[in-house]
């Protein structure tokens, strides 16, 4: 069997597939081969463009991707959750599609020169929205369709927070943005260092809160799903943050206060990782690592266009290096992230990449 890992599948469902036929993965029908098992990291809905797609046609291509991973079996495709994705079932559970559009024209409407509409008003009339952006830009693709199509995969149990694997005869946690200390100690387990117990921690966590929701959904009652304190959702004025939310951040280069937030976090300091444990993840492309990890950069990462594999490493004394391609191995005493993130939607289909794992552990 030849197993992958890929990153934030934020594209065109075409594109996607071209992605994957590219690499000599699908069949004639367009199915993975037999003997190709996939493991994606999340944020299947939510990409912008400016030049072939609508709003409607993101929001149908999102569904396609996400209901084709689906179909296959759950031993063949392994499905994590991103932020994009648990915010369906969150923060915009309650949207219609007439309500999001509204609240869409609105946040816009407020950009307008000479415009009489205040943030105060759209938080009125929307509270359960973060802020403005949320809808003009990280969720501008949210349909009905793809929250139900998350109620259900949710209900069967058919996509996780994370899930462990090997590579390069080492043991690998993946999931959508990191595992750090913070979690770690959420879950009751600071010393944890095993992969495959820390994905079923994480995974539990997810079950336990369907199950606190799965009556409730069954009969329509779209009430949110509760993740906090490991995941926490947005409210008026407060996006959300935690385990599928935060990035690595260079507080030097990035300083806004806010995003440290032991609450909420957006963002994490390296030295925080779990040391002992590589870890596979998405969220992060290299844009916005080069722009916030700072004097981290080295080398070849410093280049401005980058749609490779990445590795940020941190050592055991907590010197921090963000280097482009891959660097195998553990440093003693230290944490790895390999980034899977190669924004997808920008890149050539047979140029994006997949890592290559020795086996994955259901």
């Amino acid at each position: 069997m030849a197993t992958y890992a890929i990153g934030d599948l934020q594209c065109s469902f075409s594109h996607f597939l071209a992605v994957l036929e590219a690499r000599g993965l699908l069949t004639r029908d367009r199915r993975l081969h037999a003997d190709v098992k996939l493991v994606t990291v999340g944020d299947y809905f939510d990409y912008h463009d400016k030049v072939n797609d609508s709003v409607a046609d993101t929001c149908k291509n999102g569904f396609e991707i996400l209901n084709w991973l689906a179909s296959h079996d759950s031993t063949q495709v392994t499905i994590l959750l991103g932020n994009h994705d648990i915010a369906r079932v969150q923060e915009l559970i309650s949207m219609s599609d007439e309500r999001f559009k509204s609240a869409r024209d609105m946040a816009f409407a407020l950009d307008s020169p000479g415009s009489s509409i205040s943030v105060n008003d759209f938080f009125a009339e929307y509270p359960e929205i973060p802020n403005p952006l949320i809808v003009q830009r990280d969720f501008s693709s949210y349909g009905e369709l793809q929250r139900n199509l998350l109620i259900q995969l949710l209900l069967d149990k058919r996509v996780q927070l994370a899930t462990a694997a090997e590579w390069c005869g080492r043991p690998i946690l993946l999931n959508h943005a990191g595992v750090t200390n913070r979690e770690l100690s959420i879950l009751g387990v600071p010393e944890l260092r095993d992969p495959v117990e820390i994905a079923r921690l994480l995974n539990k966590a997810l079950e336990d809160g369907v199950d606190r929701v799965r009556e409730a959904w069954r009969v329509g009652d779209l009430r949110p799903l509760d993740l906090a304190p490991l995941h926490v959702s947005g409210i008026a004025s407060h996006e959300g943050g935690g385990l599928l939310y935060h990035r690595p951040s260079n507080p030097d280069f990035y300083t806004d206060s806010w995003a440290y937030d032991k609450l909420r976090p957006r963002r994490y300091l390296p030295k925080s990782l779990p040391k002992g444990i590589i870890q596979g993840v998405g969220h992060t492309n290299h844009k916005k690592c080069r722009k916030e990890l700072g004097d981290w950069v080295e080398g070849a990462a410093k280049e401005r266009d980058c749609f490779d594999l990445r590795t940020l490493i941190v050592t055991e004394d907590d010197r921090v290096s963000y280097r482009r391609g891959l660097q195998e191995g553990l440093p003693e005493g230290g944490a790895v992230l390999v980034m899977l993130d190669g924004a997808m939607n920008d890149c050539v289909p047979g140029d994006y990449p997949l890592l290559h794992l020795d086996e994955t552990e259901h």
